[in-house]
């Protein structure tokens, strides 16, 4: 795979990747059979582990006290 693709593969699939980037990523596709063999390879991958973990929620409680404890420590070192 070609490295500017192989950078930003995950991120593309992901949904990450800004209009631009994602549009020369595409231009590369289309022209190089190697990386979108790969591609279809990565895509497979991700969906084989992520099928494969399960995605479990933090109870409310615990999602609150961690987003107050970053929110504290966000303000303590907020320049002023």
């Amino acid at each position: 795979m070609c490295v500017p693709v192989r950078a930003d593969v995950f991120a593309a699939i992901d949904g990450e990747l800004d209009p631009a980037t994602l549009g020369a990523m595409d231009g590369h596709l289309a022209a190089c059979a190697t990386c979108r063999d790969r591609l279809k390879s990565d895509v497979a991958f991700l969906r084989a582990v992520r099928g494969a973990v399960s995605l479990e929620i933090a109870p409310l409680a615990l999602r609150t006290r961690v987003a107050l404890l970053l929110l504290a420590r966000a303000t303590a070192i907020a320049p002023a």
